[in-house]
């Protein structure tokens, strides 16, 4: 997320917005909650603030790297709309892994 901020990326996003070619600007976070909160610790001390957020959000969030218990709280304090992914698991509560990844992008 860093590199998206220093290399102007959030930047060409906030003159669209200003220019009034989109309402709402947000961001996503699929691995970490803590790579979140950094970004957000990142924008808040440029005086900036998104509008939403999308992130993985499942009954499985809660045991290991929980978006719920550590993004969430801190995001709906600052009322940033919340979008949900991931919310079977990737399959795995439905029994097995669902990927639909084409393989020629798989490491």
């Amino acid at each position: 997320m860093d590199n998206r901020i220093n290399n102007g990326v959030l930047d060409a996003f906030l003159k669209a917005k200003s220019k009034g070619k989109t309402r709402y600007i947000g961001f996503s976070g699929h691995k970490t909650p803590s790579a979140m909160l950094h970004f957000l610790c990142r924008i808040e001390a440029m005086g900036i603030e998104l509008d939403t957020c999308q992130m993985p959000l499942n009954v499985c969030d809660p045991f290991y790297e929980s978006f719920q218990l550590k993004a969430l709280p801190v995001l709906l304090k600052k009322q940033y709309g919340i979008i949900a992914m991931k919310t079977m698991a990737g399959g795995i509560m439905m029994g097995k892994r669902i990927d639909i990844t084409p393989k020629i992008l798989l490491p």
